[in-house]
C-alpha cells in the first residue's frame, strides 16, 4: 500500500508542471488533513467530525468541501478487498476473510485520503480552476490512476467474465497491473517530452524497494533463477560456474 502511494510523486510532479500549484505545500496539508478525513470516515459519521474539526483554527471551509466531496464519491471508500470480495458466506471461514480484510481496507482508507488530500491541497494554489470542484474532481481522478482503480467496470474484461475465480485474480493481479500501467503513463509522457514523471517515479521506486523497484529486473532476477535451475539439471558444469552469481 505505501509503495502504491508513492505512484503519487511522480503525478504530482506533472500535474505542477501542467496545472501549476504548490507540491510542497500538498505534501506538507496532504497528511494531516487526510489523516483527519480517514479518521471521519471510520467513524461513520464524517460530516459530525469535520463539523467539529471546524472548530480548529486555520482549518477552513476549502478543506471542509474536499472531505465532503470525497465522502459523497466515495473516493477513499474503494478497497481492492472490497471492490473485489472473495468470501460468500457467513461461514466461519467467510467471517475469517472478513475480519482479514480489514487489514487491507483500514491501511487503504487512510493512504488514498492522505494521497487524495495532497492531490487537492497541492493544486489549490493553481490558478488555471474556475472553482474549487474542478480541483476536487482532477484529485479524485489522479488518485484512482495512482493508487489503481478497483472498481468492477474498470478492471480488465478477462476477470468480469470468470465470476468468483475473476475476483480472486484480480484481487492478486491488481497491484503488479497498476505498477505496469504507471510506467507506461511515464513513458508516454517521456515520449512527447516530459521525462520529470518517469524520473521522479524511478527514484521513488528505487528508494522504496532498492535495485528491485527498477521495472524488469523482478523479472530479470526470475528467469536467471529458472536457468540456472534448469542448467543444474541438464549441464552440472555450467550450473557450477554461475551457481554463485546473482542480480542482487
Amino acid at each position: 500500500n505505501v509503495i502504491q502511494a508513492s505512484n503519487m510523486l511522480p503525478h504530482l510532479a506533472d500535474l505542477t508542471i501542467k496545472e501549476g500549484g504548490n507540491p510542497l505545500t500538498g505534501l506538507a496539508l496532504g497528511i494531516p488533513t487526510g489523516l483527519a478525513m480517514a479518521t471521519g470516515h471510520a467513524t461513520q459519521q464524517p460530516g459530525k467530525f469535520h463539523k467539529a474539526l471546524g472548530a480548529i483554527p486555520g482549518y477552513d471551509v476549502f478543506t471542509a468541501r474536499a472531505m465532503k466531496y470525497a465522502e459523497d464519491n466515495s473516493v477513499i471508500a474503494r478497497s481492492i478487498y472490497d471492490e473485489s470480495p472473495i468470501e460468500s458466506s457467513f461461514s466461519a471461514t467467510g467471517q475469517g476473510a472478513k475480519y482479514l480484510g480489514k487489514t487491507i481496507t483500514s491501511p487503504e482508507t487512510i493512504l488514498r485520503s492522505v494521497v487524495y488530500m495532497t492531490y487537492v491541497n497541492a493544486l489549490k494554489g493553481s490558478k488555471k480552476f474556475k472553482n474549487d470542484v474542478d480541483i476536487f474532481r482532477l484529485a479524485e481522478e489522479k488518485t484512482n490512476i495512482s493508487m489503481g482503480d478497483y472498481r468492477e467496470g474498470e478492471r480488465a474484461m478477462v476477470f468480469n467474465k470468470m465470476g468468483n475465480l475473476g475476483n480472486a485474480l484480480n484481487t492478486l493481479q491488481t497491484y503488479p497491473m497498476n505498477f505496469y500501467n504507471q510506467w507506461i503513463w511515464a513513458g508516454k509522457e517521456t515520449m512527447r517530452g516530459n521525462p520529470v514523471p518517469a524520473m521522479v517515479m524511478l527514484g521513488a521506486q528505487t528508494y522504496m524497494a532498492g535495485a528491485m523497484g527498477i521495472p524488469g529486473f523482478a523479472e530479470a532476477d526470475k528467469l536467471l533463477e529458472f536457468i540456472k535451475d534448469h542448467l543444474a539439471q541438464s549441464a552440472p558444469t555450467v550450473w557450477n560456474k554461475v551457481k554463485n552469481f546473482s542480480l542482487k
